[in-house]
């Protein structure tokens, strides 16, 4: 009797998950700010409650409870939500190879049951397996875990990709227009920015440490500001120092020195001729004027 003959049949990987960055679920308050980043690597964001608002390389998006987003690799993108519900999403960070990224690019999927069980699945894994807050970055292997975890999260990741490639429909764009939502993120980076220069104008405010505290670029804060209030990001706070300075001469009883001191300046004599520029007469003439006192 003739032996069978069996031809192997290759599975090869079309989908190829080389390792994950970040695995969150976050809940934030009803108006909060991400304001930024771009990163060598896919990102995609799970609304599971409320809404969000993207600002993508100068697009906008509004993405709904239910919905997934994807962020392809370098893309700026801002997030933010001014709803009254606080909203809760999952965002996962990951590097990959398929063969069709432009079929993920600017769109957004409504989720359904299929795909939901495997983002399920995989914070359910992450949480067993893994060290870390489920709301901040993902730790170690925890000691003891489950065998084969780091297998069942790429395996789930993978099926994620293939659930979202065949049975999602991509949803058509939200009503709010781009220039709508773009203006709206600037003020809020605006916003963000002001509070943080009042909180800490007794300080020496670097403008790369401000941008840094943003999460926005200088050209990205300096469109900000020119947007809302008509002046570069320096010019705004330069102005908002003088003002302060304007005040503690008038009801401290501090001295020109002193002021100067308070506010961090790196000079009297920068002070003064900073105040003078600005009102036209300086610190000392200010501080003996009718007006002043």
């Amino acid at each position: 009797m003739e032996k069978p003959v069996y031809r192997m049949m290759e599975l090869r990987d079309e989908i190829t998950i080389q390792g994950i960055y970040s695995l969150t679920y976050q809940e934030k308050g009803a108006e909060f700010l991400f304001a930024g980043e771009a990163h060598d690597f896919w990102e995609l964001i799970y609304l599971d409650k409320g809404f969000l608002y993207l600002l993508i390389d100068d697009k906008g998006y509004k993405v709904n409870q239910g919905e997934l987003f994807f962020f392809n690799r370098n893309q700026h993108h801002i997030v933010w939500s001014d709803s009254t519900v606080a909203p809760c999403f999952m965002t996962l960070g990951f590097a990959m190879e398929f063969p069709h990224p432009q079929l993920f690019q600017h769109r957004r999927f409504l989720v359904g049951e299929e795909c939901k069980a495997i983002l399920k699945k995989l914070l359910a894994e992450r949480v067993a397996s893994f060290g870390g807050e489920l709301s901040l970055e993902l730790g170690e292997p925890k000691q003891g875990s489950a065998p084969f975890a780091q297998q069942l999260l790429k395996l789930y990741l993978t099926e994620l990709l293939i659930c979202v490639y065949r049975t999602c429909l991509p949803q058509r764009e939200a009503p709010q227009s781009v220039s709508s939502i773009r203006n709206r993120t600037q003020a809020l980076v605006f916003q963000t920015a002001a509070d943080y220069i009042r909180e800490h104008l007794g300080e020496r405010i670097e403008i790369p440490a401000l941008c840094r505290h943003v999460h926005v670029s200088q050209s990205q804060l300096n469109r900000a500001f020119h947007h809302q209030c008509g002046m570069a990001v320096g010019e705004y706070l330069s102005s908002q120092k003088l003002q302060r300075a304007k005040e503690l001469l008038a009801v401290s009883g501090m001295n020109v020195t002193q002021v100067a001191q308070a506010l961090s300046y790196s000079s009297v004599h920068y002070f003064s001729r900073a105040f003078k520029q600005k009102y036209g007469m300086s610190p000392r003439q200010y501080s003996n004027s009718i007006r002043c006192q």
